[in-house]
């Protein structure tokens, strides 16, 4: 199992921070790895803090996986506690490929 983080999850790429309770929208930018992703790989895209709740989310990918039948599919969630695996899961399943758009 292999991750990969982005810019924003190691903090190379700054995003506002919370202070009150407004809602704010973040735009995480990711670069998929070279290497073809494999079963069980983690994209690690934000850490949320403490008190903060993800309410909503949308995902855009350029066209990935151009195949009849996608042969790449992922899900979007939490890591466990001890950062191997999801722990929550918001979405699965979720397979780029026939539009532009996740």
């Amino acid at each position: 199992m292999a991750k990969t983080q982005s810019a924003v999850y190691t903090g190379k790429r700054a995003v506002p921070q919370p202070y009150d309770a407004t809602l704010a929208q973040v735009t995480v930018d990711f670069d998929f790895p070279t290497a073809a992703p494999a079963a069980g790989d983690l994209f690690e895209l934000i850490k949320i803090p403490a008190g903060i709740e993800l309410i909503d989310y949308d995902i855009t990918w350029p066209q990935i996986d151009t195949n009849a039948s996608p042969t790449f599919a992922g899900s979007l969630g939490s890591e466990n506690a001890g950062f191997t695996d999801l722990g929550a899961v918001y979405e699965s399943g979720m397979t780029p490929g026939r539009n532009a758009g996740g």
